[in-house]
C-alpha cells in the first residue's frame, strides 16, 4: 500500500479493512521544524514453507509526517532522523573527495536543463566528464552516433569514446573481484577516470566520485573500463 500523502487515520482504516487482526500502531518518536517521525508497525499472517504453518510477522516503518500527512518513508530510524535534520550530515561528504570533478559535473547538470527535448542524458554526461568538455559539445557528438530520447547502446558509446581519441582499458573482471555494484565501487575509491556500464545506464567515476544519481546504489556492474 502506498501511504504517501495519507493521514495516519486513513492508513489505519485501510489496513483494518484488509485485515482486522493486523493491529496497526503509531508511535511518535521525534520532531524537528514541522517534521515528525512516527514509528508505524503492523502484523500480518503468511504461510511458512519452512515451518509448514502460518506465521505472524511484524513489520515496521518510520513515517515522516508534515502537515498531518505522510511525506517520506524510511526503513531505519537513523535515516529518518537524517531526513528531518536531527542528525548532522557526514563530516566528509563524498563530493569533497574530488571537489573539482564534482563542481564540474554540477555545471554539466545546469547545462543539461537547456536541452530537455531528448532524454537519456547518461551517455552525454559520461562523455562530458571523461573528456572534460561542455554538455552541449558532448551532446552534439553523441547525436552523430545515434543519440536519441532512448539514449545510446553500449557498443555505440564505446565506439564514440574510441573515435574521440580516448582509450578504454577493460578491467571488468578485475574490478568485479572486489566491487560488484556501483555502491561498493565508489566506497573503494578507485583512482582515475572510469566508464561504468550497468543495466540500461552508463556513468562516469572521477577519482572515486560517481557523477550522477546512481551513486551509493546497488546497481550490478556489467562493464568497467578505465580511461588509459
Amino acid at each position: 500500500m502506498n501511504v504517501r500523502g495519507k493521514t495516519l487515520e486513513e492508513i489505519k482504516e485501510t489496513i483494518l479493512s484488509w485485515d482486522p487482526n493486523s493491529n496497526p500502531t503509531f508511535k511518535e518518536k521525534v520532531s524537528n521544524e514541522g517534521l515528525t517521525v512516527v514509528l508505524y508497525t503492523y502484523e500480518y499472517i503468511s504461510y511458512s514453507q519452512k515451518h509448514w504453518k502460518n506465521i505472524t510477522y511484524k513489520e515496521k516503518q518510520y513515517l515522516i509526517i508534515m502537515d498531518g500527512k505522510v511525506h517520506w518513508i524510511r526503513n531505519k530510524y537513523k535515516n529518518a532522523k537524517l531526513a528531518i535534520g536531527i542528525l548532522p550530515k557526514p563530516k566528509v561528504p563524498r563530493e569533497i573527495r574530488c571537489q573539482k570533478s564534482y563542481d564540474y559535473d554540477h555545471q554539466i547538470v545546469k547545462q543539461s536543463r537547456a536541452f530537455c527535448d531528448l532524454g537519456g542524458h547518461c551517455s552525454v554526461r559520461t562523455l562530458a566528464n571523461i573528456a572534460h568538455i561542455t554538455f552541449a559539445e558532448a551532446r552534439s557528438i553523441c547525436i552523430e552516433y545515434g543519440y536519441d530520447k532512448n539514449g545510446m547502446s553500449e557498443y555505440k558509446i564505446k565506439q564514440m569514446i574510441k573515435d574521440y581519441g580516448i582509450k578504454l582499458e577493460d578491467l571488468t573482471n578485475k574490478v568485479r573481484q572486489t566491487a560488484r555494484t556501483v555502491k561498493t565501487f565508489e566506497r573503494q575509491n578507485f583512482p582515475g577516470k572510469w566508464v561504468i556500464f550497468v543495466r540500461g545506464h552508463v556513468l562516469a567515476s572521477i577519482n572515486g566520485v560517481i557523477t550522477d544519481w546512481s551513486a551509493e546504489r546497488n546497481l550490478h556492474i556489467e562493464g568497467a573500463y578505465k580511461v588509459a
